[in-house]
């Protein structure tokens, strides 16, 4: 009787962990969706963007500069890069950089910010390892 009785309770104690544990996996599983579908609409938030983007039409060719107009316009670059490299900064982070770096951070893999972006992956890969090394330095 006494054996039934242990038997019996351990039996209502397996039970008891084993709803506990599935209740919590239950619990992560509903946050983990929860973040899924915040992710998704993200992504679908990014591709908008990145879709309007490209339809923007391309910005006229400028016309060809001669003589000494194109000595002023090489001048004028030459002390452009000079003035960038003496601050040391190289002015605005381009927009499909920063979204790489945080599409990463948010756990996307290289081949999916390459579809999204439209982008190579290979160029994907190059540009994660420039924000990597760039965090170092």
């Amino acid at each position: 009787m006494v054996g039934k009785d242990l038997l019996f309770l351990l039996l209502l104690a397996l039970s008891l962990v084993l709803g506990l544990l599935c209740w919590r996996f239950d619990r992560r599983l509903a946050r983990a969706r929860g973040e899924n579908a915040r992710l998704a609409r993200e992504l679908a938030e990014a591709r908008r963007l990145l879709e309007a983007a490209a339809a923007l039409p391309e910005p006229p060719a400028p016309a060809p500069v001669k003589g000494s107009e194109a000595f002023s316009l090489n001048l004028d670059q030459a002390n452009l890069r000079l003035r960038l490299q003496a601050s040391g900064k190289g002015g605005e982070i381009p927009e499909k950089y920063r979204l790489v770096g945080a599409m990463a951070r948010r756990g996307l893999s290289a081949e999916d910010i390459a579809e999204v972006l439209k982008i190579s992956p290979g160029e994907t890969e190059q540009l994660l390892r420039l924000a990597q090394v760039s965090k170092k330095g």
